[in-house]
């Protein structure tokens, strides 16, 4: 069974309203912010099995047995993406664009962290910035995180 919400405080209610239910597996999807996180422990407790691609490291460090993630964590892609810019295409400056949703947004900050950290300058990471200024700055790259409409 998978049941999907946008605020973050509402997982642990309705983690319980599918324990009270008998569900015994689920899933969540990519989209949830800290809803997972928040009704793991319920999750756990009642032996229910969640797979989830939520990138949120937190989500499988919590060490339940029930809970598991099936797509890589924010804090690996970020940092693979941002270790082939350095060292591959041998990125020197990068704008980073990210579609504002807590995924888009870990993933951009684990890509910044690790780029800043093996050379790389980001020259803007503001969402609101115009193409013609990230032209000015003259990036070898953008790093944009985010879903196309």
């Amino acid at each position: 069974m998978e049941y999907e919400q946008t605020d973050p405080c509402s997982g642990v209610g309705v983690a319980q309203k599918l324990v009270d239910l008998g569900v015994k597996a689920g899933s969540r999807s990519v989209q949830l912010r800290c809803e997972t996180i928040s009704a793991s422990l319920i999750y756990n407790d009642a032996g229910i099995v969640i797979g989830t691609v939520t990138p949120n490291p937190k989500v499988t460090f919590q060490g339940f047995k029930s809970v598991f993630r099936v797509a890589s964590s924010n804090s690996l892609l970020g940092s693979k993406m941002a270790l082939y810019e350095a060292k591959e295409l041998k990125v020197k400056k990068v704008s980073i664009i990210d579609g504002r949703t807590a995924y888009d947004q870990g993933l951009a900050e684990e890509f910044a962290k690790v780029a800043k950290a093996n050379g790389i300058q980001v020259v803007s990471n503001d969402f609101a910035a115009t193409l013609i200024l990230i032209k000015s700055k003259k990036p070898d790259a953008i790093f944009y995180r985010g879903y196309s409409p």
